[in-house]
This record gives C-alpha cells, structure tokens and sequence, in this order.
C-alpha cells in the first residue's frame, strides 16, 4: 500500500496546516487541509477535533445516521454535509452548552449501540 502523506515533508504538512488552522470559515479550513495527499474530509474534520473539540466533531457514518436517520450519498466526495453536520450540532452546542465533540460522541454510541 502507498503512503500517500509521504509526498510531503514535515515542514509542508505543517505549513498547510498551519495555514488551515489560521482560515476563518470551517469550508476553507477544510479545503485547505485536503490539499494534504491522502486526507480527504473525514481526516481533515479529525485533525479539527483534535484542534479544537468544542467547536469540531469527527465525521463519520454512524454519526450522520444518528443525527439524521440515514446517510447521505456520495458523503466524503465534498464537504456539504459535514458543514451541515457541524451546523446542526453546533446550535444543540449552544442550546446546552455542550461541546460539539461530545454531542457527536453521544450520537455515535447511540447510533452504534443500536448493532
């Protein structure tokens, strides 16, 4: 298997991120971690957690199938439906003063214990 992040040194890894993290709007946060070989918007929307797990959640199937009953096609092709997912859970954030990553974890062992 390749390792697709290889393409990059350390130093432009940390500069696109960098330059990410500096970004104002989730979309082009986003758009700018996915100019990193190999992450698409589910690592991207990890790496946002780790960055900042009040306002971000990781996006994954079983969390979309607990906020909104299914999941929709073509998911990780753009970055619609995480920015809608984000969108909904950082209002319930507001509401209960609950950070988004621990909404979507909630959702997520729902979803997952229902198996």
């Amino acid at each position: 298997m390749n390792n697709l992040i290889a393409v990059h040194n350390d130093n432009e890894i940390r500069k696109i991120t960098k330059t990410a993290l500096k970004q104002i709007k989730d979309d082009d946060r986003i758009k700018t971690l996915r100019e990193i070989n190999g992450v698409g918007v589910a690592l991207a929307s990890t790496i946002l957690t780790f960055y900042n797990p009040k306002e971000y959640c990781i996006y994954d199937i079983h969390v979309m199938r607990g906020v909104y009953g299914e999941t929709p096609n073509n998911m990780f092709i753009s970055n619609k439906h995480y920015l809608k997912l984000l969108q909904d859970l950082r209002m319930i954030s507001v509401e209960t003063k609950i950070p988004v990553r621990t909404i979507e974890k909630a959702y997520f062992k729902r979803e997952f214990s229902k198996r």
